[in-house]
């Protein structure tokens, strides 16, 4: 399960966007700029394309199965995603959406609360929600859009951080 996770042989990105400035389109950009070699399948079904990579319109379409799923669409529609991610045969997330039980509000609250009952029927494992991702330079897997990997090469070292999303900062 830790390989799925830190270091996948195939990522879905569920919300993909070519907008550098849109939070899924820093997650694709880093990927290219730091050389995952892994297989990446953005999914929207707004684009043919992101740069030179296909992007499929839904999980149920892509060339395989994937590993890890990246979320960052609506909190309304990620029940739905996680759904599609155990039906292609993901075994983790990574749930980028807010709106759950940290934004307060019981619509939230119930809503993670679903989706931590989906998990435990399914074993489906999700970081998040709410979640600022995850980075392993030794594979140059950055699930992530944290400005904290915006200006660097990535280096593997010795040192791991385990980190609440919002306390990681350059």
């Amino acid at each position: 399960m830790l390989k799925e996770i830190f270091s996948p042989a195939a990522t879905a990105l569920v919300g993909a966007s070519p907008d550098f400035a849109t939070y899924s389109g820093k997650v694709m950009h880093y990927f290219r700029r730091l050389g995952y070699e892994g297989q990446l399948w953005p999914v929207n079904p707004k684009y043919s394309a992101i740069g030179k990579t296909a992007c499929y319109p839904s999980l149920a379409e892509l060339p395989g199965r994937p590993d890890h799923v990246g979320i960052a669409v609506s909190a309304s529609r990620v029940l739905s995603v996680l759904e599609q991610a155990v039906a292609a045969g993901a075994r983790v997330a990574t749930l980028f959406s807010a709106g759950f039980a940290e934004s307060g509000n019981e619509d939230g609250q119930r809503l993670q609360e679903r989706i931590g009952s989906f998990c435990r029927e399914t074993g489906l494992r999700v970081l998040g929600p709410n979640c600022n991702g995850l980075i392993n330079w030794r594979d140059r897997y950055v699930l992530s859009a944290t400005s904290a990997v915006a200006d660097q090469k990535g280096r593997a070292g010795n040192i791991g951080i385990v980190s609440q999303s919002g306390g990681l900062d350059r």
